[in-house]
């Protein structure tokens, strides 16, 4: 191996050894990238030896390899350092930064505790989070035999008012109570957007929101989140649906699904199971996940995240099994290794076609009929569907 390549390879190591061992500390970062900046110099002066040695051996060719250490040597020190502190910033920065724009108008703001950086690949996941809006009367005032959670982005009102128009106003389904709460995280924009919130919420009585950041990246956050707060209110409550506020539910048939008595009514999780989900590791792909982080080549079952059902006893299980297992971005394969800890396995459907993602073609009256839930591509999709189911639909 040479020169060049033993250097990059040692300081890659330590890179990821500080990385590894999860330095918080910066200083102790900037100590490792001092270090860094002495072996740049030794190295400096092993090359130079080395371009001696060769222009001793190729006396001919001096003008070439000259002009060539002039240029690759400045690059190659520019390169290395340019890395060094790229890595100790990213090692510095904070986990949860708490927002001015993010400061609660109902609330006296609290001193934010130091957190332990996740990495790009975990979530700020156990935290001192608190509900900030949450004057729902599900669960406190009402038992529902089924609980309907939907976490959504807070400027979504689009998608809330289809759901209120359409399957979410549907609350008294085969004798059982079915009711529907919205969750949310904190907007990145500014306090109107809470404001207007806060305005819903007094409305609708169907918001719970938190004080973490709500993004794609922290759904994990999100769905751990919404499982405290089951655990916390609604232990009287049979089952659960989470379902993505792009998707279609056909509350009646998943009520029969509920009611039927080869359903179990513990440790009972159901959805479109991915059995043998394989890990990604293509660093140009958005669910990339490193060895590092976890080495098995297949995530243990679990029901995809666009709509999943447990029993009420899963969610404070759950909540305990995340003491023991880091979270990783990923919700639905998180909550699979939550499964794998506890000894418990999802369940399939009685019909693989009870739940559909991403369905190619227009699904007909016929597979409406068996239909629990499938993923919609726009509001008129979900809206012509609804219609169809209410007006029947059958093979």
């Amino acid at each position: 191996m040479g020169l060049k390549a033993t250097y990059v390879s040692w300081s890659k190591d330590q890179a990821t050894k500080c990385r590894e061992t999860e330095m918080v500390n910066w200083k102790r970062c900037r100590w490792l990238r001092a270090d860094l900046h002495h072996s740049v110099s030794a190295f400096t002066g092993h090359l130079w030896l080395f371009i001696i040695k060769v222009l001793m051996d190729n006396r001919k060719r001096l003008k070439e390899v000259f002009a060539f250490a002039l240029v690759m040597v400045p690059v190659m020190v520019f390169v290395i350092y340019f890395n060094a502190e790229r890595q100790t910033k990213h090692w510095r920065s904070p986990v949860y930064r708490k927002s001015k724009l993010h400061h609660d108008p109902w609330e006296a703001p609290s001193p934010e505790p130091h957190w332990e950086d996740p990495g790009p690949y975990h979530v700020a996941y156990p935290r001192n989070y608190k509900f900030i809006t949450d004057d729902t009367q599900t669960c406190k005032n009402t038992t529902p035999f089924l609980l309907l959670m939907i976490p959504v982005s807070p400027s979504d009102l689009k998608a809330r008012s289809l759901i209120r128009r359409t399957w979410g106003k549907e609350k008294m389904v085969l004798d059982k109570l079915v009711e529907t709460v919205f969750v949310v995280g904190l907007s990145g924009e500014n306090g109107a957007q809470q404001e207007r919130l806060k305005q819903e919420s007094l409305q609708y009585h169907d918001l719970i929101q938190s004080n973490f950041q709500d993004s794609y990246r922290n759904l994990t956050i999100k769905t751990m989140v919404m499982l405290e707060w089951l655990s916390k209110y609604c232990s009287k409550v049979s089952y659960i649906l989470k379902i993505d506020s792009d998707v279609l539910l056909h509350v009646k048939n998943l009520v029969e699904l509920l009611l039927n008595p080869n359903t179990p009514k513990q440790n009972y999780m159901t959805g479109l199971v991915w059995w043998h989900s394989p890990v990604l590791r293509s660093r140009f792909n958005k669910f990339y996940m490193p060895i590092s982080v976890f080495p098995e080549p297949e995530y243990p079952p679990y029901p995809l995240g666009f709509a999943y059902v447990m029993s009420m006893d899963l969610p404070p299980k759950i909540l305990n099994a995340s003491l023991q297992i880091k979270p990783i971005f990923i919700e639905d394969a998180y909550l699979g290794m939550c499964l794998k800890h506890l000894g418990i396995s999802p369940t399939n459907p009685p019909d693989e076609t009870m739940f559909l993602v991403n369905p190619r073609h227009l699904l007909s009256s016929c597979s409406l009929s068996k239909l629990i839930a499938t993923t919609t591509t726009s509001v008129s999709q979900m809206n012509w569907y609804y219609v169809m189911i209410k007006k029947g639909v059958r093979c």
